[in-house]
């Protein structure tokens, strides 16, 4: 995978696209979302640098938000069902869903590498991009204080 290169956010002018990034909306999803996976879609979108999305990425993430959905539904499925279900000659096994299960958890873990969301591969072990992480979560909770204040018009 290419790596990005990417500048100081400690100088003035890219404290200012941070704020800027930061203030504007999230990228529109590349398909239709319900409610759900809308909401992890703008989670997934947040959970790094908004600069950094890229059409591709973008798609991605929407497969990522419908999938983890999916794991879900499946999930609450099976502990509604259990992990075992009755064959016809009604001998217990194994519950198809939880093959199901596997399947949607290893998509998810696929997805969220690909996309680089890994603690690892956001550098999280990293400190110039800890500084980084932490120069848009300020931004983001500055913006926020701000939206509240009556001050400002």
């Amino acid at each position: 995978m290419a790596t990005q290169l990417r500048s100081k956010k400690s100088t003035v002018a890219n404290s200012v696209r941070t704020y800027a990034a930061v203030a504007a909306s999230l990228p529109e999803p590349s398909v239709t979302l319900d409610d759900d996976e809308a909401t992890r879609y703008a989670a997934i979108i947040r959970s790094r640098e908004l600069d950094s999305w890229t059409e591709h990425d973008i798609a991605l993430a929407c497969a990522l938000a419908q999938t983890m959905a999916r794991f879900n539904l499946c999930m609450d499925e099976l502990k509604a069902t259990g992990l075992t279900t009755l064959n016809p000659k009604g001998t217990p096994v194994a519950n198809p869903l939880a093959t199901t299960l596997s399947q949607l958890g290893a998509s998810v873990r696929a997805l969220t590498a690909t996309l680089g969301l890994s603690a690892s591969q956001r550098g999280l072990s990293n400190e110039s991009q800890r500084g980084r992480n932490r120069a848009e979560k300020a931004a983001r909770e500055t913006i926020k204080r701000a939206a509240h204040c009556d001050l400002l018009a």
